[in-house]
């Protein structure tokens, strides 16, 4: 059995890659920011975030995980969103 200092190292990994996966995210978010504002499209875009909880419904986790990653990509998108919307004030 792992030592508990071995399972806390574990998740300090986990976490930044977390965190790494998140900040590469975001450089991804402002590309998409930018384009949108060349085109004079809306920062939201309802059908998209419906793909994207759709897709994230199909995985094969029991129901209190399912709901961990819902809450999850609920603050993502809505993170998300806002950083869309602080660089459109800027780029407007």
């Amino acid at each position: 059995m792992d030592s508990l200092d071995k399972l806390r190292k574990k998740i300090d990994k986990i976490d930044d890659e977390i965190i790494r996966l998140l900040h590469e995210r975001r450089g991804v978010v402002e590309k998409i920011a930018l384009c949108k504002i060349k085109r004079g499209l809306p920062v939201i875009d309802k059908k998209r975030e419906r793909q994207m909880r759709t897709m994230h419904k199909k995985g094969k986790f029991d129901k209190y995980f399912k709901k961990t990653i819902a809450n999850f990509m609920t603050f993502v998108f809505r993170e998300s969103k806002s950083y869309q919307k602080r660089l459109r004030r800027r780029n407007v």
